[in-house]
């Protein structure tokens, strides 16, 4: 090659290394002890090399909210506890049951140690926006679908037992079994809204959410609200308008968590 032609691909060679732009999902970003968050198509997927999980944006919110329920996986990796019986050591991608309020805000603080973010419980409104698909303004009768089969699993199809997550259709932001498998804790009180009216006035189906959140010194004799039904449930369960209402020191095995995620952080 003459010194010419190669003075000018040398040249050409720097100029095309210096426009170039990394795409920002193939952008791996170190958050903390050993986990990096990638961002997919605006998603958000956190991974240690032993556990992932992704992180949806809601449309027309300031948060994200997990694709799905938290695993018996992610959960294990993050408390480090012994698996408690046989489904569990079989059951890695199965819902994690049987939490309290205290046992999910203990996982999240502990997440939150080693990611560096802040991770937390959705609110009541916060919950059924997401489940609506946000600004899109799904009106599905259950998350993704009209038909329970496609989308849930319930009574009538799930054999009565939880079912690995990601199996069933999602809902039209892409999160998974918002619609049945299980129950999913949040912070609102059953004391701030008593009834069906109630819950469409105060605005549990819009995005206002800052009347939602549980106070720091919550009662146990205040209630906490429940939502999605789960693989016990009958069809009216697994529709926003029916939340149960659950002490929050009760562990039972069809009530487990989602996470959410402030977009600030």
């Amino acid at each position: 090659m003459r010194i010419w032609d190669e003075f000018l691909f040398k040249k050409w060679i720097n100029t095309a290394l210096n426009d170039f732009q990394c795409p920002p999902w193939l952008v791996n970003k170190p958050v903390g002890s050993g986990w990096i968050c990638a961002e997919e198509n605006d998603y958000l997927v956190f991974s240690n090399g032993k556990v992932s999980f992704a992180m949806i944006p809601v449309p027309g919110s300031q948060y994200y909210i997990g694709e799905t329920p938290v695993t018996r996986k992610l959960w294990y990796d993050i408390v480090e506890e012994e698996k408690k019986d046989i489904l569990e050591k079989n059951a890695d991608d199965r819902p994690m049951t049987g939490l309290s309020y205290g046992d999910c805000l203990s996982f999240i603080a502990k997440l939150n140690k080693e990611t560096h973010r802040v991770f937390r419980l959705p609110t009541g409104s916060e919950w059924v926006y997401a489940f609506n698909g946000g600004d899109k303004h799904s009106r599905y009768t259950f998350a993704g679908s009209n038909d329970a089969d496609e989308c849930a699993w319930y009574l009538g199809n799930s054999e009565n037992v939880t079912h690995p997550v990601k199996q069933k259709k999602p809902n039209v932001i892409g999160l998974y079994d918002m619609s049945g498998n299980v129950f999913e804790w949040t912070t609102t009180h059953e004391r701030i809204i008593k009834n069906m009216s109630e819950i469409i006035s105060q605005g549990v189906f819009s995005n206002r959410s800052s009347h939602y959140y549980a106070r720091p010194d919550t009662e146990e004799t205040d209630k906490l609200l429940i939502y999605g039904g789960s693989y016990l449930s009958r069809e009216w369960d697994l529709k926003t308008c029916n939340p149960r209402a659950w002490w929050p020191t009760t562990r039972y095995h069809t009530v487990g968590m989602r996470l959410i995620l402030d977009r600030s952080n």
